[in-house]
Formats: structure tokens, C-alpha cells, sequence
């Protein structure tokens, strides 16, 4: 007998997608999926996309449950850990019955293709007659705990629609057929012989889980961690700390044509020869008079070269022919060695043009990078704030560093050595004492 045609809704929760920041794959993905009815009987006729809000969620949720009076709603994101992740509390706010097998079978199932299934807070439920089921915000994740919910679908649909004549021809074909049809027909897809067992003795020799490179398991993190908020921090404190946003140069450095060595500012195009030394420009200074032909100025390291000068003449390669008569300034040279255009002068922007990217975001400061902040005059930068870490040790059978040890009794020594890296490292670190190995405890501590 074919299956009865299923309405279905699509809600993908990401403030990213609702922005139009991100496309929304693993809503299209399942929407596919649904019409293609190669899993199910059912079509998607409503799809839409909203930021990580618990109401607005919660409000579209009762909308489709009771006005439309959808057979299914599929979620898709937001079941995370960080703060911004409120699909679960959404739809937990506004079902009338959970349905914990779907959830536990989803979960099941997924710890078997990856240990990070672990930090899945999806939720199952029921609202009228509408059956809602979380899904992981990605493609893959949500296709595949799809994929592994999909056996129960109809049938949990039917019992909320009452068909009993399906579901009294389900249950017949079950009890006929035996256990391996309950198996088979219970609403999971796990199986008796997959059942988790809980004796000491039945507990598995290996590790059910696949074993994975450190920086596979690093990358797993990586993907599920946040970003930080930011902060404002004076440039001269911003050391090991990582920008959040890229640092472009106020000015060109240098900010005028500087002279790279002493000696004289000469027009290239008056050659070798005799100059009169109209000016002494030492750095830091303006340059007071303009060159003419013939003419020449007494220039240091790193002063700005007067116009319409375009050469200096290093003071070796010229001879002085007269002086005040105190000696106290040059009134001739010779230049000894014809100059060329552009001779010992660093052009603007030679080492900076302005509105250069000079610090990406994302960058670690370092000493060398807060004397570029400086000399760009960035004296304030947007830096992530500093994780704050508590560390909590567990175990009977720990106690603190200053105990009198008893019998089976171990002194607390990873805390310190976790604590003094993190200090060490620059992160607020935070002693959150021992928990011991009780429910109550770990809650108590941990809140």
C-alpha cells in the first residue's frame, strides 16, 4: 500500500544564512532530498531561513504546528554549543511530548560515523500532530541523521494522524514476524545486538571510536569554536594578542622624499662642479628655502630633500671649497662625481603607501608588529578578548597539593600545570577546584 503523502517544512537557523552572508546548503539539500521521495512519500512546501532567535523560532514552530498543520517539521542548525545555539530550547518551549527514541537513534548512529556526535543537543517532539525533529546545522550532518531517522518517519506520522488502520498493519506485520522484525520495526534503527550494554563484563575491549590524528582532532575543534568577542586595547599592550580586524596605514612611509645618507641636495641635471650651499637641513626640519640651478643644500640622513632637488651627493664624493670665515658654514662645494636622478633619496611610500594593508586580521602581535602599529599611528587595535579557562580536576581519588595523602588517595598536580601554561600564555585561568566522581558534584561545580 503506498504511503500516505506527508507535508513537510524546511527551517534552517543561521544567522549567517538569514543574512545572506552564507548560502543555506543543508536546507536545499534536504529539500531535494524530500521531493526526490526516494526515502519518504513527501513534499517541502514551506522552506525558509531565520537568525539564531529563540522566539522567532518558536513563534514559526507553533505557526506551522497549529494554522498549517504540517505532518513534519525538519530544523536544521543551531544545536550547538555556543551561546548564539537556542533551536533545541526553541523547540523543547513548544512541543507537548518529546520523542527521545528518534533523538537517541539519530545520536546513536551518528556517534558511529563521528565522536563529535557527542555534542549534539538535538531535540524530538511532538506538537498536535505535527512531528518536529532537530538536525545538524551541516550538509553532511543533516542528510545523514535524516537518512537515519527516515525509517520511523511514516509510521510516527501515522499514529499522529491516527491511521490505524496502517498502524494496526504495521504492528501485525511485526508480531508475525518475530523479533527480528521488532528490531527491525521499532522506531530506531538500532538493532538488540547494538544496543549499548551497560555490565562491566559486556563492555567493549576497544574503543568504538575511530581513531583520528592529533590535528584532525585539533580541526574538529577549530570548526566548532565561536569567535571571541573583540576589544580596544592601547597598541603598547597588544602583545601575543590576535587582531580582529586588519590594520591599513594612516600615512606614507616615508611621508616625503628623505635623504639616505649626509652630504648635499643638488638639481642632478647641473652635473659635476661648483654649488653654493644655500641651506643646512638637518632631520626632522623643513626644508627653508627652495634650490635654484647652481645651488645646493647640506642635508642629513633621513631629512627631507627640498624641491626641485632630485639627487644627493654624499659628502665623500664632494671637497669644500669656501667656508664662513668662523668656519661655522659651508658657502661652496665641489661635486666631485656627476649625480643621477633619484641618487640616495627615498621616494614616498618607498617602505609604506598609504592605506597599505600592514597587519591582517587574525594576526598574532608581536614586538616587531607593535613598531609597525606605531609607526603607522595605530595606537588603538581591535584584539579578541582573552578566553577565560577554569579548570576543573576530577576523581575520588585527587586531593589538593597541601593533603595528607591516605590510601588510594593522589595530590592534585595536572590543575598547576595547567594553570601556570595557560598563565603563561597570557588566557585568565580560573581554579575550579575538585569535583568528585558524583552527578551532583560536577553539576554543583560546574555551575
Amino acid at each position: 500500500e503506498p504511503q500516505n503523502f506527508l507535508r513537510w517544512a524546511l527551517r534552517t537557523v543561521s544567522d549567517r544564512c538569514s543574512q545572506g552572508q552564507a548560502e543555506d546548503t543543508s536546507g536545499r539539500n534536504l529539500e531535494e532530498i524530500v521531493n526526490s521521495k526516494k526515502l519518504i512519500n513527501g513534499l517541502v512546501v514551506i522552506r525558509q531561513c531565520v537568525p539564531d532567535d529563540a522566539e522567532l523560532i518558536k513563534r514559526t514552530l507553533v505557526s506551522w504546528s497549529d494554522a498549517e498543520k504540517l505532518d513534519l517539521i525538519l530544523t536544521t542548525g543551531g544545536t550547538g554549543f555556543s551561546a548564539r545555539d537556542v533551536t533545541p530550547e526553541a523547540t523543547r518551549a513548544v512541543i507537548m511530548k518529546e520523542a527521545p527514541g528518534i533523538t537517541i537513534a539519530i545520536i546513536q548512529k551518528s556517534l558511529s560515523v563521528t565522536p563529535m556526535a557527542m555534542l549534539s543537543r538535538l531535540v524530538c517532539g511532538i506538537r498536535n500532530q505535527t512531528l518536529i525533529i532537530n538536525l545538524p546545522g551541516s550538509r553532511k550532518g543533516a542528510q545523514e541523521c535524516f537518512e537515519f531517522a527516515s525509517p520511523a518517519i511514516p509510521h510516527a506520522v501515522d499514529q499522529l494522524q491516527e491511521r490505524k488502520a496502517k498502524t494496526d498493519k504495521l504492528h501485525g506485520l511485526i508480531s508475525r514476524s518475530g523479533p527480528s522484525a521488532s528490531a527491525k520495526f521499532h522506531g530506531c534503527q538500532c538493532t538488540a545486538e547494538e544496543s549499548p550494554n551497560t555490565s562491566v563484563a559486556s563492555r567493549p575491549r576497544h574503543s568504538p571510536y575511530p581513531l583520528i590524528s592529533v590535528a584532525e582532532a585539533q580541526a574538529i575543534v577549530t570548526d566548532l569554536c565561536n569567535e571571541l568577542d573583540t576589544e580596544l586595547v592601547p597598541f603598547q599592550v597588544a602583545g601575543g594578542r590576535i587582531l580582529a580586524e586588519d590594520v591599513y596605514a594612516l600615512d606614507a612611509l616615508p611621508p616625503f622624499p628623505a635623504s639616505i645618507k649626509d652630504g648635499y641636495a643638488v638639481i642632478a641635471s647641473d652635473g659635476d662642479g661648483l654649488r653654493q650651499v644655500v641651506d643646512a637641513i638637518p632631520a626632522g626640519s623643513n626644508p627653508a628655502q627652495q634650490v635654484k640651478p647652481g645651488q645646493c643644500a647640506r642635508i642629513s640622513t633621513g631629512a627631507p630633500v627640498p624641491e626641485p632637488c632630485d639627487a644627493v651627493v654624499q659628502v665623500e664624493d664632494t671637497e669644500l671649497v669656501h667656508a664662513s670665515e668662523d668656519g661655522s658654514q659651508e658657502i661652496e662645494v665641489k661635486i666631485l662625481k656627476a649625480p643621477t636622478v633619484g641618487q640616495d633619496i627615498r621616494r614616498v611610500g618607498s617602505d609604506i603607501e598609504k592605506g597599505q594593508l600592514v597587519l591582517a586580521r587574525k594576526t598574532k602581535l608581536g614586538p616587531s608588529d607593535l613598531g609597525l602599529l606605531a609607526t603607522v599611528g595605530a595606537t588603538s587595535v581591535n584584539v579578541y578578548k582573552l578566553p577565560r579557562v577554569a579548570v576543573l580536576s576530577t576523581g575520588n581519588e585527587v586531593v589538593a597539593p597541601g593533603s595528607v595523602l591516605k590510601p588510594g588517595q593522589i595530590r592534585d598536580s595536572n590543575k598547576t600545570t595547567l594553570l601556570t601554561s595557560l598563565e603563561k600564555i597570557g588566557f585568565p585561568a580560573h581554579d575550579a577546584g575538585i569535583a568528585r566522581d558524583e552527578y551532583e558534584d560536577h553539576a554543583h561545580k560546574l555551575k
